[in-house]
Formats: structure tokens, C-alpha cells, sequence
């Protein structure tokens, strides 16, 4: 009898030390080789205020302003002169019920949401980057979409907060609209103080997933939705979020680049603005330490331009520059 207790305890502790190891091997301490500060320019906007959305494609900028009549504006990246406005409110063909919202994608041209709740239209750049469209596709049900990403035409990811703690993926080309889920965490009656929100961004191939009240960034793969890698630094693990406003934050927006991720952080109390940079795999690149604050955001990656907007300057933008340095023994923009 003792001998089959003791087997028992020795197998309880295997399956404990490998279920630890297991664990090992994913996390990773969130900690960048490299950290480099940069000075945003600003620059004034004279034809729209209060962006609530950036985006960019084919070498320009595009601003969704749901402030403005005609809510999409299109803006030369290299000068930022404006060079088309578009997307007028309306229930007319072509115009837009709601406000219109980018999805992003790893394909050219430009997906909006917006003419109404169940159809997301892409768009082709065209002269002075006037946006003519190219297909409608449709969705099987409206929900709170968030963080739009397209992938090969075919899938719709979303971050389906603050209904539900979880990413959604659907299959554009399924007639019965195909499902799958990615849980984010548990849902609670106060979402927006959920310690797992966060935000999300897919290049197709892999998904970040960057939380805002935890200094913690999952890596997962596209195909399989398994948790590939998990990279956490230092916060206060017993300190829940609260509705005074008083929280830590950390995580506020990722975009997905070709081969890189941009996560944005933001910590007023502490007056650092920071763009995490990571490669596909979640490997720290790069931190960028900013000498102010960006809200929202969206990556040039071809010319090398980073450009925000703060929600308290309703009519300026805010940009720099990726400065040149050595990634893999080669000069990097990134």
C-alpha cells in the first residue's frame, strides 16, 4: 500500500513539474534589448477635427472623422497634405449610416465598416487617394466589433469587447458563417474594468493579444488559436481596476505590420508614452520611449512613419520617424 502511495505522489509531481515546464517555455519576461526616445512632430489639421480613426495604404494616410460631413479624409504620408474627402453621412447608396471604421488587413487596397451595420466595403486607392470601391462583403450578424482585422479576404476577426471577453473569427466564405472564438478572459458585470481587457491585432499569421491593466502580451497562432508565447513584465498583481480612474494601464492599441507588431503604451500617473516593438514571433525589438502621448495610432511601415493623434488636440497630429538602426546586422528602419 505504501509503495503504491508513494508511485501516486511521484506521478502527481511529474505531471506538476511538467505542466511547470510547459508553462516555462511560453512565458518570457517582457524585456526590450534596445530603447530609444524620439520627439513626435505636430502637425496642424485644417480640414476635419477629432479623428477617430487612422489608417494607412498605398502611401496615405486615411482619417475617419465622424465629426465632419464627409467622414473619410485621404492625406499624402510623405507631407501629410490633403488630397481627397469622401464618405458622406446618408442612407443613400455609397454613404454611410453610421460612422465608418478601418478594418485592418495584409492585403492592398482599404476595408471600411460603416455603410451600414452588416456590410464592410474595400475600397481601391485611386488618384490623390481617392477611395473607389472594389466588393461589399457582408457579415452574418451585427455584434460590437472592435479592432477589425480582414485576413486574405476571406476571414473577419474581431474583438467582440464589451459584450464578451473573447476574439471572434469568422469565415467570410462559409455560407453558414463559419465560427470560431478565442477567450480573453472571464466576463464580469464591469467589463470595462475587466483585468483582461485589452487589445488585439492579427498579420495573419500570428495574433497579439496586449492587455491594458496587465504589463503582458500573448502570442498565438492564427491557424490553431494556441498560445504560443506570453510575455510579462512588472505590475501590481493584487491591485483590481477600479472605476475612479486610477488604474495602471499599459497596453492601449497594436497594429500589425508585414513582419513586426507596434503595441502602444500609455501611462499618464506616470508620464510614459512608449510604442513596443516585437517581431512575429513576440520577440522584443525595440522600445521607442515618446515624448508624447498618442491615443490612437497607425505604422508606414514602407516609409518608416509612426502617426498618432491625442484625443485632448482635436486638430493636430502627431508623427515621427522611425530613426535607423541595426536589426540582424542590418539597417532597420523599424
Amino acid at each position: 500500500m505504501q509503495l503504491n502511495v508513494n508511485n501516486s505522489h511521484k506521478l502527481l509531481l511529474a505531471t506538476i513539474l511538467g505542466c511547470s515546464l510547459s508553462a516555462c517555455q511560453q512565458e518570457q519576461a517582457l524585456v526590450f534589448p534596445e530603447e530609444i526616445a524620439v520627439k513626435a512632430d505636430t502637425v496642424t489639421l485644417h480640414e476635419i477635427i477629432s479623428p477617430d480613426f487612422l489608417n494607412c495604404a498605398n502611401g496615405y494616410l486615411y482619417i475617419a472623422s465622424e465629426a465632419s460631413e464627409e467622414m473619410l479624409h485621404a492625406y499624402r504620408l510623405d507631407d501629410l497634405s490633403h488630397t481627397w474627402a469622401g464618405g458622406k453621412k446618408g442612407q443613400g447608396p455609397d454613404e454611410f449610416q453610421i460612422f465608418p471604421m478601418f478594418c485592418n488587413s495584409n492585403t492592398k487596397g482599404l476595408y471600411v465598416w460603416g455603410e451600414n451595420v452588416l456590410n464592410i466595403s474595400k475600397f481601391k486607392v485611386g488618384a490623390k487617394g481617392a477611395l473607389e470601391k472594389e466588393k461589399q462583403l457582408t457579415l452574418p450578424y451585427y455584434d460590437s466589433f472592435n479592432q477589425m482585422h480582414i485576413v486574405h479576404d476571406s476571414l473577419f476577426l474581431y474583438n467582440a469587447f464589451p459584450n464578451d471577453m473573447a476574439i471572434r473569427i469568422i469565415n467570410l466564405n462559409d455560407k453558414n458563417g463559419k465560427q470560431r472564438e478565442l477567450k480573453t478572459g472571464k466576463d464580469t458585470n464591469e467589463q470595462f474594468q475587466n483585468e483582461d481587457r485589452g487589445f488585439m491585432a492579427t498579420n495573419g499569421r500570428t495574433l497579439f493579444y496586449g492587455y491594458m491593466y496587465k504589463n503582458r502580451v500573448d502570442v498565438y497562432d492564427l491557424q490553431s488559436l494556441k498560445l504560443k508565447k506570453r510575455l510579462e513584465g512588472a505590475y501590481n498583481r493584487h491591485k483590481e481596476p477600479t472605476a475612479d480612474g486610477e488604474n495602471e494601464t499599459y497596453y492601449t492599441g497594436i497594429y500589425a505590420g508585414e513582419k513586426h507588431y507596434y503595441a502602444l503604451q500609455n501611462d499618464p500617473k506616470q508620464g510614459k508614452y512608449m510604442l513596443d516593438v516585437f517581431s512575429e514571433d513576440g520577440t522584443p525589438v525595440v522600445r521607442y520611449t515618446m515624448d508624447k502621448c498618442m491615443h490612437i495610432f497607425t505604422v508606414d511601415e514602407k516609409g518608416g512613419w509612426v502617426v498618432g493623434y491625442n484625443y485632448t488636440d482635436e486638430d493636430h497630429l502627431l508623427r515621427f520617424r522611425f530613426p535607423n538602426r541595426q536589426e540582424d546586422g542590418k539597417t532597420s528602419p523599424i
